[in-house]
């Protein structure tokens, strides 16, 4: 607490040790002694140099650039930053001058009124230290919710195409982004003059939850904090009679009633701003105007003008009857261009997390196996807690990160077992897009930015791409019986 001859070599070393962690850590970083004086001293260089401006060199008005500055290292790397800190220095700005451009006999009245501040600002801190406890005990108290800043929808939803693992989820919009109907698009069994299709066994209801979630595009390619996004090579139309799916097998063929359960889809866009257009990871056919193409290696419908409010489209989407069993044996997929699939990224923790994959699997003799083994560990309340915020980094890998707090969002579940899955040399991506939504109990759902998603796409031979769920049920519901292929 004492100054002594030491202190300053103590003051340099703990600076010389605050740098390196700062240079050597991820925001957000572990906030240490080192790095909190690195922080306290910048703060009281900027009010210096504010000071300097507004009194020294009467430059009131240039005082805020230093003050603005404080903000820029939230800006420049992305971090949204609290607002009330913003809002208190701006209005001690606009006091600074209000203070300025006061007339010179106000100026002279400053020790009266100096003096009148301090004592209410006495009065006010004496009345709380009385009365605060006295109110916080009165019922209902706990019930009051003081009015936030910018937690309202301020235009149309867009899904992020660069996810960070370490970024907290906050609150998400509550608008709606689509709502969609969803029938059934065979004639009923029992209508049917064949004896035997008749008495055979009814198919599953056609339901959102049959069709599952919609998703508007994937992700491939991941650093070890964030998932980028890569423009379409090649893009393409269609027929919009005919499938699109990322399997060649069902790729520009005609729906077949054989093949599975055809479900009607109808769509119409809501508060939602988006350059892919949302469609069911099932095979499906699509009817939409407007400026729409196709990227056969990504299976995403692309458009340049995007969606707007107001737009309909219509999918007609083939459910596969697909089992457990059908892909118990499948080998891993392999295809031109797999190894962007299979790239794990490099960092001090890489190992760590293989073996983690390893000792979940140890049991699982197939492919299929190990991956529902990864989706049961990853799904149990016993090892994880969905959570939306996400706590600080420790290390240079955010999957370990994660794997080690226990706690996290659905892109925390799908990159940790997407990279997982990698590591045991599973092709594996990320889909992005939205959960069914909510049931209007009119057959129609409505979709909020509330149920933004994004899920692991494993791929296996013979049965493609296919959706797991890792994120635990509070946020998804309980999972589907029974695989589900893209």
């Amino acid at each position: 607490m004492l100054p002594d001859l030491a202190a300053v070599d103590r003051t340099l070393a703990a600076f010389r040790e605050g740098t390196h962690l700062i240079n050597s850590s991820t925001v957000p970083m572990t906030v240490v002694r080192p790095s909190e004086l690195i922080v306290v001293t910048g703060a009281l260089a900027v009010l210096l140099l504010a000071d300097l401006l507004a009194v020294g060199l009467g430059l009131t008005a240039w005082s805020g650039l230093p003050l603005l500055g404080m903000w820029a290292p939230a800006v420049l790397l992305g971090f949204p930053g609290d607002v009330w800190p913003l809002a208190w220095t701006a209005l001690a700005y606009l006091l600074l001058l209000a203070l300025s451009a006061a007339p010179p006999g106000a100026r002279s009245d400053r020790p009266r009124r100096v003096g009148t501040a301090v004592v209410s600002a006495a009065a006010v801190v004496t009345l709380t230290l009385v009365a605060g406890p006295a109110v916080a005990t009165l019922p209902g108290w706990s019930s009051v919710r003081v009015p936030g800043l910018g937690s309202g929808a301020v235009g149309p939803l867009r899904l992020s195409e660069d996810l960070d693992l370490r970024e907290s989820l906050g609150d998400r919009s509550g608008q709606p982004v689509l709502r969609y109907s969803v029938s059934d698009a065979e004639p009923a069994r029992s209508d049917s003059d064949d004896p035997l299709i008749a008495q055979s066994p009814a198919p599953p209801t056609v339901s959102a939850r049959l069709v599952g979630p919609l998703r508007a595009f994937t992700l491939a390619t991941f650093d070890g904090r964030s998932w980028q996004r890569e423009d379409a090579d090649s893009l393409v139309g269609w027929d919009p009679a005919q499938l699109l799916s990322s399997d060649p097998a069902l790729l520009f063929t005609d729906p077949d009633p054989q093949a599975g359960v055809l479900a009607q889809v109808d769509i119409e866009i809501a508060g939602l701003r988006e350059d892919h257009l949302p469609v069911a990871t099932f095979a499906r056919t699509v009817v939409v105007d407007g400026g729409w193409q196709y990227d056969p290696l990504r299976d995403e419908v692309v458009g340049s003008g995007g969606t707007r409010a107001g737009m309909s489209y219509q999918m007609l989407v083939q459910v596969p009857d697909l089992t457990a069993d059908d892909l118990r044996g499948a080998p891993v997929g392999r295809f031109e261009g797999v190894e962007q699939y299979l790239a794990v990224p490099q960092t001090e923790r890489s190992e760590d997390i293989a073996q983690t994959a390893r000792d979940v699997t140890a049991e699982a003799t197939t492919p299929y196996e190990r991956a529902l083994a990864l989706q049961t560990w990853f799904r149990s309340t016993q090892n994880f807690t969905y959570d939306t915020r996400v706590a600080a980094a420790r290390t240079d890998d955010a999957v370990w990160d994660f794997l080690t707090s226990r706690r996290g969002y659905c892109v925390q579940f799908a990159t940790s077992m997407a990279v997982m899955a990698r590591s045991l040399g599973i092709p594996a991506r990320v889909g992005v897009g939205f959960l069914p939504g909510t049931s209007q109990g009119d057959g129609t759902y409505t979709v909020t930015g509330r149920q933004a998603h994004a899920w692991p796409e494993l791929f296996f031979e013979g049965a493609g791409w296919v959706r797991f769920e890792p994120t635990p049920a509070v946020q998804t519901g309980s999972p589907r019986s029974g695989p589900t292929r893209s």
